[in-house]
């Protein structure tokens, strides 16, 4: 159970920091390193989130 509220939390980050940096700079600039870094998750996190 605590594993699926860290993942929906994890998936939240990603989607608010995904909205904000399309919204600053397209969708075609945005990079994985951009999302973690605004998300603040780590890059293996990302991997294993997709």
């Amino acid at each position: 159970m605590e594993a699926d509220a860290q993942r929906l939390q994890t998936e939240i980050k990603l989607q608010r920091a995904f909205i904000k940096l399309v919204g600053e700079q397209g969708f075609e600039r945005v990079t994985v390193r951009q999302l973690t870094t605004e998300a603040q998750i780590n890059r293996g996190t990302f991997i294993s989130t997709i």
